[in-house]
């Protein structure tokens, strides 16, 4: 009975995965564009097997220069300078990338 119950929390102990927790988000730092310009900000975080929450907010600074949608799309309006802010859902983790419309 000791070897079964033994073995069962053997079992047990290795199919329990650790969760690595999140430690940052990031994007990249600067984009440089024209107005017009449209791309999507892809989200990094660290490390990298942690889970990754599967939902950002995004904020522009200033939405007559650069606008941001849910999906992370930014378009470049007028030149200018703003921050995009990408935050965790839960607001735990938050990082920016300046815009320079020119």
């Amino acid at each position: 009975m000791e070897k079964v119950l033994f073995i069962l929390i053997v079992i047990l102990a290795a199919s329990c995965d650790k969760e690595v927790r999140l430690a940052s988000i990031d994007v990249v730092p600067t984009i440089e564009a024209y107005v017009g310009y449209q791309t999507t900000l892809e989200v990094s975080h660290t490390p990298a097997e942690a889970i990754a929450p599967n939902l950002f907010h995004y904020k522009s600074s200033d939405k007559n220069v650069a606008t941001v949608n849910d999906n992370g799309v930014v378009v470049c309006h007028q030149p200018g300078t703003c921050k995009i802010t990408v935050a965790t859902a839960d607001k735990r983790f938050s990082t920016q990338c300046t815009v320079v419309v020119e």
